[in-house]
């Protein structure tokens, strides 16, 4: 999948099946989050992914380690009161392996066909695609 294909379905499955997801009560659960950001951050699969999510909702997206927070999360860490620095914070977290065609094909019918590509492309960049002659 090219990049900026890539980054456009991205963009558009966050928006359409993530963050509706959420609000229509189809994905994600309330569990504890990291604020910091994690390892996977600063590797090729997290400059891919993005930091952030475009949401003003209180969420983060796991994909398979890389915990991507929504723009509404970050502004709330920033915006809260002074005192001791928070590792934790209960939100409401979707796993990207738990999104199914199901949710998809009620939330965006049309991102269907792309999903199992994109899917693909997400676990080959993350380091899990299928070795051939050696390579990833």
């Amino acid at each position: 999948m090219k990049r900026e294909i890539f980054l456009k379905y991205l963009r558009e499955f966050e928006d359409a099946v993530v963050c509706q997801g959420v609000l229509h009560g189809l994905l994600g659960k309330k569990e504890l989050a990291c604020t910091r950001a994690g390892k996977l951050t600063k590797t090729f699969f997290g400059t891919m992914m993005g930091n952030v999510l475009a949401s003003d909702d209180f969420l983060a997206v796991d994909y398979y380690g890389l915990l991507k927070k929504s723009s509404g999360f970050i502004d709330a860490l920033n915006n809260r009161d002074g005192g001791a620095q928070v590792r934790m914070v209960e939100a409401t977290v979707v796993h990207f392996p738990s999104i199914k065609i199901e949710h998809i094909a009620a939330l965006a019918p049309n991102l269907v066909q792309s999903f199992p590509a994109f899917k693909q492309e997400v676990l080959r960049l993350r380091g899990f695609g299928k070795k051939r002659n050696g390579n990833v």
